[in-house]
């Protein structure tokens, strides 16, 4: 999914090989996954640098080795380790010289994510995470993103599944309590649905929001953030775009379309916003997405 460009930086061509699946747009609150990919790096492949990312990331090392970098602090990525990234969060990941890492890992936001995380010992200050080795674990993960791909009208569904799946294998490993559930977490959910209901709206802010679901903007700016990971601004932000991309990934529609489609003021904010967060404006992302769809 072209959302996901702007934070995952490499310079040169990629000599990766694997598969990188954008799933298909639901409306669960709760998790909703982004994208699910597997590669097996190459040797050479430069440093992949994520930034001020409006997602979680989650990555599993299935075999192979290599260095990731969070604030500073330099951790050895062997096989059967879970890497998370947090929202917003600044981190690098390369590969070893000599035995690259083959990687996989899903893109995801919801409002119990970081609650879920929290019940396998993942937090913000504890981020990594060594499991033993699990051939359910390793299946689901190197086998989700070309399931996802193969059935991309129901991978919202698939994704989720795995996303389940994984975190109770993982369960069984760690067997750590359960953390209670709070009326925070309703609150953010009916947010989350009235902004997958109004992002084609234009007026759509967090005021806004806040009013019609009748809860003070202060408080649901703060309780969204703790338990999504990110700023309702932005969620809203990354609803649109996640959005415009599926559009565009049909060539079906133009650029001024598109932008009234999902709530952008105009096609240039549409283009500013985009290439902000994808690198690269929509009109390359378009001709990308019709090269893809000739060449299938």
């Amino acid at each position: 999914m072209q959302i996901l460009a702007n934070t995952i930086e490499k310079t040169g061509m990629n000599k990766n090989k694997g598969i990188r699946c954008p799933i298909k747009i639901s409306d669960f609150q709760d998790v909703n996954i982004v994208s699910f990919s597997v590669e097996k790096n190459h040797p050479h492949s430069l440093v992949s640098s994520q930034r001020d990312f409006a997602y979680y990331t989650i990555r599993y090392i299935l075999k192979g080795y290599g260095t990731a970098t969070y604030n500073g602090v330099k951790t050895r990525l062997k096989p059967d380790m879970l890497f998370v990234t947090y929202p917003n969060s600044n981190s690098t990941i390369v590969q070893d010289g000599e035995d690259p890492y083959t990687l996989a890992w899903f893109v995801c936001d919801g409002a119990k994510v970081k609650k879920i995380l929290h019940r396998i010992g993942i937090n913000s200050s504890n981020l990594f995470l060594q499991l033993a080795p699990n051939d359910k674990l390793r299946n689901l993960f190197a086998k989700t993103p070309g399931k996802c791909k193969n059935n991309i009208s129901r991978s919202d569904v698939i994704a989720l599944s795995a996303f389940y799946t994984i975190m109770d294998l993982i369960l069984e490993q760690v067997s750590l309590p359960e953390n209670n559930s709070s009326k925070a977490v309703v609150h953010v959910n009916t947010a989350m649905q009235y902004v997958q209901d109004h992002y084609n709206d234009p007026m759509l802010t967090v005021l806004r929001v806040s009013r019609e679901i009748g809860i003070a903007p202060k408080y649901l700016s703060r309780i969204f953030k703790q338990e999504a990971g990110v700023d309702l601004g932005h969620y809203i932000t990354n609803r649109r775009l996640s959005a415009a991309t599926e559009l565009m990934q049909t060539c079906n529609y133009s650029i001024q379309e598109i932008a009234t489609m999902c709530g952008f003021m105009s096609p240039y904010y549409f283009s500013q916003v985009y290439k902000k967060y994808n690198s690269i404006p929509p009109s390359a992302a378009m001709k990308q997405y019709k090269t893809q769809k000739r060449l299938h």
